[in-house]
């Protein structure tokens, strides 16, 4: 059984990292080649590192050079506070030798747009003796490069969603650690005794295994290291080779011989590191957690909920919020309350955002289009928006209704990609999941941290279902992820949940959800009792691994031309469309900015969309738009447009209410001149029923009484015993046909016999509530 140190244990074994590294520096420091600048110290001595060198965001820079500068100042010089982080270990204490230290002031400081830092040593802190200066060469290059790595660790562990509290517990001594490793590789160097980059390599995986008692490394640092730590020892190494010249002028031809043997140690780590780590957390492969799509309103079932949010959450790791097939355009008291009790219970709150398989099925937008840069355009709002109204309580974001076809050239799974990292990028630390709910080609790998890839019943996981085309399918590729699947198996009997749970295992999902519910909506209810027990019982547990968003190439990508002739091509109540001329340079994304905010990212290849989410009434936006190079290079801003909403007539949302019959149908119309999620129609009975669903009307005494609904694209028949229970049976599918604002059903007269002409239109979910009623 692994051992469990709790947090001064880790800050225990993060500072061991740092006196096995560290001391490294300690030995074999005395040198006597003598250095070209030895004897010219009239002038300051400067070193920069870049965030585009570190591969990391500008942000992580500017955020954490005043962390170190804070710490410079505490110690009383740069060099105390390197020998500080060795020194306040009591292992560390009783090894030290302070002989062996070179002491100097110095400082670090950061450009103002966060695109470099520079290490700086006053000249008059230069000493000119030849020892002196080669310790210190080598300690300001290995102290500027473990400041490097400290800012890649922040930047990795950020967007993997640790939180702030718990970064500085291993990033810090990771990068103090660090410096002194590097320092002590370009030692090395010098005294002609560098081992191979393999040696090199089982040093770093030692020191790093040591760490590996510790939950943090558990929960958190594997991933990271996996991730990030091999590609670090590359950038850094090749930086250094671009210093080797450099190095040579300031301190002598053997110091530069050093430092270019050096850089090709760290680069050759890079793929050495790569395969030795691919086993860690292997752990991971073994872990399986239930998954939970929870679109059960909360105020409708309040039980399932504290059932729900009171699980291990090792077990019942992820769950997903649905306020209305979206999150609404304002906050829900009800749902709030379960996000934010579900978050602070250690679990992973997704919110839903239908992707309408990007319009290749004709579903249309809330705005009626099946553009895919309207459908991109208004999924990353719908992310945006989540985050806005429940904050850090949001974990990550569910994609509902994904595609599965990789497109020519792959478009539709980048198309996936581009969203994918707009919800990390935007939100870091976002876990993401993308529901095709059915077998996915190898190009979608890279589109979100989750794929589910089954979502049907019993029957069909096992092959009996009558509709072939339902039944399970294997994937024909093997997610580098082992827990990257998720299953959704419903109608499963009480007795098979553990065979059940075993299959899927088995079948590599490391996510499951197992119910005992059926069609229509197998997710309106939760398993209790000994069958919720037996779900739980039946997977290992563990914890989401969320990954980065995808990094820029690290080449230096061509000049870049901004976009230009952006235009207004439509306005109406609360939306905009848009067009420009794409740039002449190769292109990644255009960002849609809205007021002065990123509202949206499209890929490259677009050059129209409509940005919906404004309000009716004559506001006014301005809108621009702003292209990126896949090389993270950003284009100059194009010009500068403003659109007006129109204004909504007596402020009705939903206008001209109409019934027709004929031929024996019957149709119902009425304008929807605001997007909603839900587009419904109440019909009352000729005849008072015994029970029916009821609507406040203006005469309180009179409330709307229906016994059909038409919601969406489906036909329902009142099923509640008693009248306000929401409870229909579907009886007919009958999609809208959409003329502009014009919404129209008709179904059969036979399958609403009975019904009058006494017609509520209904909106709900991103406009007002409304509803609009025809004449008796």
């Amino acid at each position: 059984m692994r051992r469990a140190y709790g947090i001064d244990g880790v800050v225990r074994w993060c500072r061991t990292l740092v006196v096995v590294l560290s001391l490294a520096l300690l030995t074999g420091v005395a040198v006597t080649a003598p250095p070209a600048q030895a004897a010219a110290a009239a002038e300051d001595f400067t070193l920069s590192l870049s965030a585009a060198e570190l591969g990391v965001d500008p942000a992580v820079i500017r955020r954490t050079v005043p962390e170190i500068q804070a710490e410079i100042s505490k110690a009383g010089s740069l060099s105390a506070s390197l020998k500080q982080s060795m020194t306040d270990n009591p292992v560390t204490k009783s090894n030290y030798d302070d002989a062996d230290w070179v002491d100097f002031k110095g400082s670090l400081a950061a450009t103002s747009d966060g695109s470099s830092m520079t290490l700086t040593v006053p000249a008059s802190e230069i000493q000119t003796s030849a020892s002196w200066w080669t310790k210190f060469g080598a300690m300001v290059v290995g102290g500027l490069a473990g400041y490097g790595l400290r800012m890649v660790c922040i930047g990795g562990l950020t967007s993997s969603g640790v939180g702030a509290a718990t970064i500085p517990l291993i990033c810090t001594p990771l990068g103090g650690a660090s410096a002194g490793f590097f320092a002590s590789v370009i030692t090395h160097a010098v005294d002609k005794d560098l081992n191979t980059a393999t040696a090199w390599r089982d040093i770093v995986l030692a020191t790093l295994a040591g760490m590996a008692l510790g939950y943090l490394w558990e929960k958190y640092f594997v991933g990271f290291a996996k991730e990030y730590l091999p590609e670090a020892f590359k950038k850094l190494g090749t930086w250094l080779a671009s210093k080797v010249p450099w190095i040579g002028s300031r301190f002598g031809t053997p110091l530069a011989e050093a430092a270019e043997e050096t850089s090709g140690i760290l680069i050759e780590l890079e793929e050495l590191l790569d395969e030795a780590m691919a086993d860690w957390g292997s752990s991971a492969g073994s872990s399986q957690m239930v998954a939970i799509a929870s679109y059960i309103h909360p105020g409708a079932d309040p039980a399932a909920w504290n059932r729900l949010i009171g699980a291990r959450s090792d077990k019942v790791s992820v769950m997903v919020a649905n306020v209305l097939n979206g999150p609404d355009s304002k906050r829900n008291t009800a749902w709030a309350d379960v996000i934010n009790r579900g978050h602070a219970s250690g679990k992973r709150v997704l919110g839903y955002v239908p992707t309408g398989y990007l319009g290749r099925t004709d579903i249309p937008t809330r705005l009626g289009s099946t553009s895919a840069a309207d459908w991109i355009a208004q999924i990353e709002q719908d992310v945006d928006t989540w985050y806005e109204l429940y904050g850090d309580a949001i974990g990550g974001i569910f994609f509902d209704e994904g595609y599965n076809v990789c497109g020519i050239d792959n478009d539709y799974a980048n198309f996936y990609e581009e969203i994918n990292r707009y919800a990390k990028t935007r939100h870091p630390g976002a876990m993401t999941v993308l529901n095709p709910g059915t077998v996915v080609p190898q190009c979608y790998e890279d589109t979100a941290d989750v794929l589910m890839t089954y979502e049907s019943d019993y029957a069909a996981y096992y092959g009996r279902n009558s509709n072939a085309a339902l039944n399970y399918k294997p994937l024909d590729w093997t997610p580098a992820d082992p827990s990257k699947i998720w299953h959704i198996i419903y109608d499963v009997p009480a007795s098979e949940v553990a065979r059940v749970a075993a299959t899927s295992k088995e079948r590599g999902a490391g996510y499951i959800q197992i119910t005992d519910d059926v069609l229509p909506n197998p997710y309106d209810t939760l398993p209790s009792g000994a069958y919720w027990e037996a779900h739980q019982n039946a997977v290992t547990g563990g914890v989401p691994i969320i990954a980065p968003p995808a990094p820029y190439s690290d080449t230096p990508g061509p000049a870049i031309q901004p976009a230009t002739n952006l235009t207004v091509t439509k306005v109406d109540y609360t939306s905009v469309s848009l067009s420009w001329t794409r740039s002449t340079t190769g292109i990644a994304r255009y960002y849609i900015v809205l007021n002065g905010n990123t509202v949206a990212s499209l890929p490259g290849r677009f050059h129209t969309t409509t940005i919906g989410g404004l309000n009716p009434g004559g506001n006014t936006y301005t809108l621009s738009v702003v292209a990126q190079n896949f090389y993270g290079t950003v284009a100059p801003t194009s010009n500068t447009v403003s659109a007006k909403t129109l204004t909504l007539t007596g402020g009705k949302t939903v206008t001209n209410a109409k019934v027709t019959r004929s031929g024996g149908n019957i149709t119902y119309s009425a304008d929807f001149l605001v997007p909603y999620s839900f587009h419904r129609v109440y019909v009352s009975p000729t005849v008072t029923p015994a029970s029916c669903w009821l609507i406040a009307t203006d005469s309180p005494a009179n409330p709307f009484c229906g016994t059909w609904v038409i919601e969406n694209s489906t036909l329902l028949s009142y099923a509640g015993a008693t009248s306000g229970q929401w409870s229909w049976n579907p009886v007919a599918y009958v999609p809208p046909t959409i003329n502009g604002y014009t919404y129209s059903w008709t179904v059969k007269a036979s399958d609403a016999a009975g019904s009058s002409d006494y017609v509520s239109f209904q909106g709900e979910g991103y406009g007002p509530l409304t509803n609009v009623y025809t004449s008796k």
